[in-house]
């Protein structure tokens, strides 16, 4: 709704100091998204000293402290009831205003120290120490032994009572009728289509103390250390050879806290599934073991105390590279390299009562009068949450080569060659980091090979670029966490071997009409397929016991779907990177005179695609409750839904004055989709959970995916002034 920013700078004065500073605000709500805000604050303080003709030293410090409600995802089931896209189910009213369950506060500030060396115009160099910390934490709703409190949760929905399909068995035609009646006049049930948090007080306020409803605050905290140092050198005038090194420590903290216990004294520092699944046996439903063995009993939770999970990221990072460029006449040819070592392990701070491992002296835990006999991985170390995993260590290395051949001076081509080898993140590598220090097998390196060519013409006011690429990327990892219905259990998808390709076309111009003086016709044109290319493996887990569920099987459907249609023809469908539109047109004018500016433009976005999850592509899944695969099901289980093309209509306007050659005030207003189009989906995801309970007890069903949309028509406005 509001920017305001100030800022000063002293240049450097004549004893060698120089001085900046910032600060701004962002300020505002959502015209179309209910219960999104934004609050931000920014500062920034630099100085530099300089100490002789070849020595400068810089300092900045700097920060983003801000917090924003965020927006949340549903089926379209959900945006059709509410006819509504911008339908966001994590708000609802307390005591008559919205209040946004899903909060996100970040407060991490950055310092560094840099010196720089110029002792001559053929060589400078600089050293960097640069340390970031501070706290990032999202909220969400947490509860025990209560009904979900998500408006639109799917047992919320009227299709949990009624579909056309018997199958599914859900044939309640009143309850039906009732919650439609909600969700289609839901300004007559707020309390049913938002998030009731008066209800949440009211359930509390009857347990005696003990919350059953909680506010969490998922907090991911680092504490970054990294230290650079880089030079260039020209020895010949048409050579220059630039090259560093650069280290990197980081600790990243994960746990959550209770943030607000909603009316109620105390929350239980116990594990919910592990409780339905071992509650004859105590020490497992315990988060925190070790407390319990001292005491007795769970804890016993405040606000502000550490609960579920608690654990260190430990990463270490090293890299040294050279890169040479040199000109003979027309011709400039880059090459370059680096290598590096990156490292990480997992350090578990809490001991969780599933995953207790040994104790101190390597010894087996002995709780409650009984000795807890230890779980083992597949290479013979014990099953722990509490202590430091496996050091996980890579070799990383890169290469590149560019050429780039000016052509008579407003025409020049190029191109470049690149093969990187990268490490794993740390949130790749672990089965269920929140609850013990189990890694994936097969963990290797990421190799990307990429290429493009180019060629660019820039005169007589025409500016033209046009770029052919072609990328791979293989041996990628990924892990997934969601519910699992079939295994009743927060599950972990763990996949190796996730190779993909990405080809296409950009081409890019500008140039005047001729016809009116200062305007302009400029566009763009970008053609890809970004496609996965192999047949992924995964493993997947769940959170309250050490057993694999599916170990190392192929997701045969992940990279295509083959089947044969109601005509018995055979269908091949590839599998397409999700989200990116892979067909993106602009085309519109500028107009630029006496510092007006005016630009217009259409764009039109299709060919993207949903997010998918592996376990819908998998044989298992596609079988089936009898274990039989037909081309119906591969059909309706594996093929990857395709996002409707676009049309937006945008436009900006701006201009400025100077006073007295001395102070400069204008302004700048751009607005987008102006033809109000709220029908475009920008993002989504399918869901990872299964429907098995069907009459005739042959096939699963998919659960509904959930999308993002656009929002409509919306402007900025800014206004400046320089002096």
């Amino acid at each position: 709704r509001l920017r305001v920013m100030a800022s000063y700078a002293t240049g450097v004065m004549d004893n060698g100091w120089a001085f900046a500073a910032n600060v701004s605000a962002r300020l505002g709500g959502n015209d179309w998204i209910d219960g999104v805000y934004y609050k931000s604050l920014a500062y920034y303080f630099a100085a530099d000293k300089v100490l002789d003709d070849a020595n400068t030293l810089s300092f900045a410090f700097f920060a983003t402290p801000g917090e924003r409600g965020a927006q949340n995802a549903s089926t379209q089931e959900v945006y059709d009831l509410m006819g509504d896209n911008m339908y966001n189910s994590n708000w609802g009213y307390q005591n008559g205003k919205v209040r946004n369950a899903r909060v996100r506060k970040t407060n991490e500030p950055i310092a560094f120290v840099k010196w720089n060396f110029v002792p001559s115009d053929q060589f400078e160099a600089n050293a960097t120490v640069l340390y970031r910390f501070g706290k990032n934490g999202y909220t969400a709703l947490d509860w025990y032994d209560a009904q979900d409190p998500r408006p639109d949760y799917y047992r919320n929905l009227p299709s949990y009572f009624m579909d056309s399909n018997p199958d599914m068995n859900r044939q309640n035609e009143m309850k039906w009728g009732w919650a439609k009646e909600v969700w289609t006049h839901s300004s007559m049930y707020p309390n049913l289509t938002h998030i009731d948090w008066d209800r949440l007080y009211r359930v509390n306020e009857l347990q005696g103390g003990r919350s059953k409803y909680i506010q969490e605050q998922r907090h991911v905290d680092q504490r970054d250390l990294n230290l650079a140092g880089t030079f260039k050198y020209r020895p010949v005038d048409r050579d220059l050879v630039t090259g560093g090194v650069s280290a990197r420590i980081n600790r990243t903290e994960y746990y959550k806290k209770v943030a607000d216990l909603l009316g109620g004294e105390y929350f239980m520092d116990i594990d919910n599934f592990a409780e339905r699944d071992f509650a004859a046996t105590p020490y497992k439903l315990q988060n925190d073991l070790d407390y319990y063995m001292s005491n007795g009993s769970a804890r016993t939770l405040k606000v502000g105390d550490k609960y579920g999970y608690d654990y260190y990221a430990q990463v270490r990072n090293f890299e040294a590279w050279v890169n040479n460029r040199y000109t003979l006449g027309d011709l400039e040819v880059n090459i370059g390299g680096r290598i590096g070592w990156n490292s990480f392990w997992r350090d578990g701070l809490l001991r969780k009562g599933l995953f207790p491992g040994l104790d101190e002296s390597g010894s087996k835990l002995v709780v409650d009068g009984v000795t807890v006999e230890p779980t083992y991985e597949s290479d013979g170390t014990v099953t722990t949450s509490y202590g430091k995993s496996k050091v996980s260590s890579f070799l990383t290395y890169a290469g590149k080569l560019g050429l780039n051949y000016v052509i008579g001076g407003s025409s020049r081509v190029y191109a470049n060659l690149g093969y990187f080898a990268d490490a794993p993140k740390f949130n790749q590598a672990f089965l269920s980091p929140r609850t013990r220090n189990s890694i994936m097998e097969g963990l290797t390196t990421a190799k990307t090979f990429s290429s493009d060519v180019n060629y660019q013409y820039s005169a007589n006011g025409i500016n033209f670029r046009g770029t052919l690429y072609y990328t791979t990327i293989k041996d990628q990892s990924k892990v997934m966490s969601a519910y699992d219905d079939l295994q009743n259990a927060f599950s972990n998808f763990a996949i190796t071997g996730i190779n993909q390709r990405n080809t296409g076309l950009e081409v890019g111009f500008k140039m005047p009409t001729y016809l009116v003086p200062n305007l302009s016709l400029q566009g763009v044109l970008a053609l890809g397929e970004y496609v996965y290319t192999s047949t992924p493996r995964m493993t997947q887990t769940v959170d309250n016991s050490s057993e694999v569920v599916m170990e190392n099987v192929l997701v045969s459907y992940w990279k295509q779907t083959v089947y044969a249609d109601s005509e018995g023809k055979t269908v091949k469908q590839k599998h397409y990177i999700p989200s990116t539109p892979q067909t993106a047109m602009s085309l519109g004018l500028a107009y630029n005179f006496n510092y007006w500016f005016i630009d217009g433009d259409v764009e039109f976005f299709d060919r993207a695609y949903l997010d998918m999850n592996p376990l819908y592509r998998t044989d298992y899944a596609v079988a089936g409750l009898d274990n039989n695969i037909t081309d119906t099901e591969i059909e309706y289980m594996t093929t990857q839904e395709k996002f409707a093309p676009a049309f937006l209509v945008n436009v900006s306007v701006g201009k400025s004055w100077y006073i007295q050659r001395k102070y400069q005030i204008g302004f700048s207003f751009n607005a987008k989709n102006l033809l109000n189009n709220k029908n475009v989906k920008t993002g989504g995801y399918e869901q990872t959970r299964i429907v098995d309970n069907t009459v005739n007890a042959e096939r699963f069903y998919r659960f509904d995916p959930k999308y993002f949309y656009m929002a409509g028509t919306n402007y900025m406005l800014n206004v400046y002034f320089r002096f």
